[in-house]
């Protein structure tokens, strides 16, 4: 019986929204068994735990539960940062206010983006990070309980990495977390940084 939509891009880098067998591991016994802070990467070189900041945006703090536990109960132990609405979400991004100091917020690897949001919708959050030339990069995985149809088709018009759906079991959840690791954490190859890449400065607002 199909599960969760599927955090793995199409081939040929084409994101996708289609659903998995729940029965299926997308992680690979030896690299799940080993914590991330001591996992190869694709190059041979060790990848750091501090190296993959995750940008949760969700403002439902049950939610944000949920998926700090299905992230430990998956052994993804990286840095988490938690914003609560799209303008927060804005603000963490180009350091400012409260986010000014880039020590303590850096600049995210991935980001998991509700679209339900106050003050400024996961989609204008979507839309500011790709229209900005030092984030347009950054990874972007919708996590939202919408399913309409609308909502999916304006969330890739305007670049997003992928699109899930949250799952009402927990069971389903901790699944879709283990293949966001897997994918996006192991397997996938980013873009190399650049002058003006994020990261290498803060973007301007």
């Amino acid at each position: 019986m199909p599960g969760a939509p599927s955090a793995f891009p199409k081939a040929g880098g084409a994101p996708s929204f289609i659903p998995f067998p729940e029965s299926i591991a997308f992680t690979p016994r030896a690299a799940h068994n080993l914590p991330l802070r001591l996992r190869p990467s694709l190059d041979g070189t060790r990848m750091r735990v501090t190296d993959f900041v995750l940008l949760l945006v969700e403002d439902d703090p049950d939610h944000v539960l949920l998926i700090q536990r299905a992230l430990s109960r998956a052994s993804l132990v990286n840095p988490l940062k938690i914003v609560r609405d799209g303008e927060e979400a804005i603000a963490y991004l180009a350091g400012t206010g409260d986010y000014d100091d880039r020590s303590r917020f850096p600049i995210p690897s991935l980001v998991l983006l509700d679209l339900k949001l106050p003050r400024k919708s996961g989609l204008e959050v979507l839309e500011w990070i790709r229209g900005h030339a030092t984030l347009k990069l950054l990874p972007v995985v919708v996590l939202t309980s919408s399913s309409e149809s609308r909502d999916i088709e304006r969330a890739y018009a305007l670049g997003v990495n992928s699109y899930l759906v949250k799952p009402v079991r927990f069971e389903d959840l901790l699944e879709m977390v283990k293949s966001i690791g897997m994918y996006w954490m192991i397997l996938n190859k980013a873009a190399a940084p650049r002058p003006g890449a994020p990261g290498s400065e803060t973007p301007a607002p």
